[in-house]
């Protein structure tokens, strides 16, 4: 994207032409969260009532991974006093519903993965390795 056009309309937080796929704010300014943030908040939720989203999470990173689309717009809702993200992927001819936290700016990554903004996003196993090479 040239300069003029990056100033008219923003270059995507998750795409760098140069450096690829960008999550972690750690590594460049527009990423959505920092490695430890993240791996606070899936650990908090793994000694938490609602252990199972970190499987929704991993589930997520890897159907992102294998490019399969949304369903439908993602929506937000209360669920016991913490706001969560609904996403539905296709997969064959079942739908996947997943329950992810909104912290670490997930609803922002979903949303431009939904729009298209994102590519070539890590399956959750390598978004993982790549925190623990720090």
């Amino acid at each position: 994207m040239s300069n003029l056009l990056n100033e008219l309309l923003g270059s995507s937080k998750a795409l760098d032409e140069q450096k690829g796929f960008v999550f972690f704010n750690d590594e460049h300014p527009e990423g959505y969260t920092s490695k430890e943030s993240f791996l606070a908040s899936l650990r908090k939720q793994k000694n938490g009532k609602k252990a199972f989203r970190v499987g929704h999470t991993k589930t997520m990173f890897d159907n992102m991974a294998l490019g399969r689309g949304l369903l439908s717009e993602p929506t937000l809702s209360n669920e016991d006093g913490e706001q969560v993200i609904w996403i539905r992927f296709g997969y064959g001819k079942t739908k996947q519903n997943l329950q992810i936290l909104n912290e670490c700016g997930m609803y922002d990554f979903i949303m431009d993965y939904a729009h298209g903004r994102i590519q070539n996003v890590p399956t959750f196993e390598k978004l993982i390795n790549s925190i623990s090479q720090q």
